[in-house]
């Protein structure tokens, strides 16, 4: 006994609830790779700085006085270095960040923007992270600290300011404010992934108010 024929709308609806379910699964596959290869890859780098700088031994650093600028510059490390640990207390997130924030590089964790200066030298440093990392963020409020151990020294920043900003306004880092200032910045809105039009933008001064 042969089935009654299906209509065009049903054999519509059928095959794009099929696309639809393909869809996901290879979205939820792609959101997998890059979770496992960022977890591989912070793995590896916290294993190996944890070894070359044990926090025990990185003394708290002072910062300059405000608008000062540091006359010890130092030389940025090459692409895709870990340069420094980043610890967000409140918020249960901590990282290795490396040199550099293409999309590569993001894809492994934090990366520092190398335009810009490393915590000790008076001026403004921007970190990034892949937005897909970056959930525990949204819950940063004013007043949190932020943490960052370079292997010279423990810098630590207070949360001032969030806002959210379109993603080719370069004037979040043109116009910082003199002095000492860390910027957080991750595409927006944080399940977006690489669809994302516009940035998360946390700032950050010296614990203490000294910038």
């Amino acid at each position: 006994m042969s089935r009654p024929a299906q209509s065009p709308t049903r054999r519509w609806l059928r095959r794009a609830s099929w696309a639809c379910l393909g869809l996901g699964v290879i979205l939820f596959g792609y959101v997998g790779v890059l979770v496992g290869y960022q977890n591989f890859e912070q793995g590896r780098l916290s294993s190996d700085w944890s070894r070359q700088h044990p926090s025990r031994l990185i003394p708290n650093a002072t910062f300059g006085p405000a608008n000062a600028v540091s006359l010890n510059i130092r030389p940025h490390m090459a692409q895709g270095e870990p340069i420094a640990s980043i610890a967000l207390p409140t918020v249960g997130f901590t990282g290795v960040v490396t040199e550099g924030d293409d999309r590569g590089i993001l894809s492994g964790g934090p990366g520092h923007d190398s335009q810009t200066a490393y915590p000790g030298e008076g001026r403004l440093i921007v970190i990034a992270n892949h937005n897909g990392f970056s959930f525990s963020w949204n819950n940063l409020k004013n007043g949190d600290p932020i943490v960052v151990e370079m292997p010279y020294g423990r810098y630590t920043y207070t949360v001032v300011s969030r806002r959210i900003v379109d993603g080719s306004d370069n004037a979040v880092i043109n116009s910082a404010p003199p002095g000492e200032r860390l910027q957080l910045i991750t595409c927006w809105p944080l399940w977006a992934g690489a669809l994302a039009t516009q940035r998360l933008v946390y700032d950050a001064v010296p614990a203490g108010g000294s910038s």
